[in-house]
């Protein structure tokens, strides 16, 4: 009952945003703001303790899901032409298994500068559903998230869900040519 209760609240508070903001960066503000806000929530009301740190960069190593929405929020704030499009050309291609298997070198976020995020502020809502709570030596990227805060994957599930979702490389790369072919 309670996860019923839960998941109604968080999608009406998603359709309400999907109603206010017919799409772009603002609407994914939004839904940021709304994860965030329920991801708190839950840490306070169920006592957890984040063992995420900064320098920590384990959920770095992952595919991510980036909605257009989320695209079009990063490009407001990041010039897409400076990423390393061959590390991107070459991950646009991994299976679930190369993101498990390879070296954290090749895995790593296009995003992810000197150990950390650097665009941790617009961060897409995948990213943001990656909070640790158990035994930071348990957290390991072949492990992978233990400690599930359902609300933020509930919204971070239904913000990919919104826009046409994709993985970051993909995503990116398609972005690029797009504008390429604009020239």
């Amino acid at each position: 009952m309670f996860r019923r209760v839960v998941v109604t609240e968080i999608l009406s508070n998603i359709n309400d945003m999907k109603r206010r903001f017919s799409r772009g960066a603002n609407r994914a503000e939004a839904l940021h703001k709304v994860q965030d806000e329920k991801t708190a929530e839950a840490i306070t009301k169920h006592l957890m303790v984040l063992s995420c740190k900064a320098g920590c960069n384990n959920c770095c190593h992952q595919p991510v899901i980036l909605s257009n929405d989320e695209m079009d929020l990063i490009e407001s704030k990041v010039d897409l032409s400076t990423l390393d499009k061959i590390k991107m050309e070459k991950q646009r291609d991994f299976t679930e298994d190369d993101w498990k298997h390879r070296p954290k070198s090749e895995t790593a976020c296009v995003f992810l500068k000197d150990n950390a995020c650097s665009i941790y502020d617009v961060r897409p809502a995948t990213c943001r559903a990656c909070v640790y709570t158990g035994d930071p030596e348990h957290c390991l990227p072949s492990v992978g998230k233990s400690s599930i805060i359902m609300e933020a994957e509930v919204v971070a599930s239904a913000t990919n869900n919104i826009s046409e979702p994709d993985l970051i490389p993909v995503k990116i790369l398609k972005r690029l040519m797009s504008k390429s072919e604009d020239l």
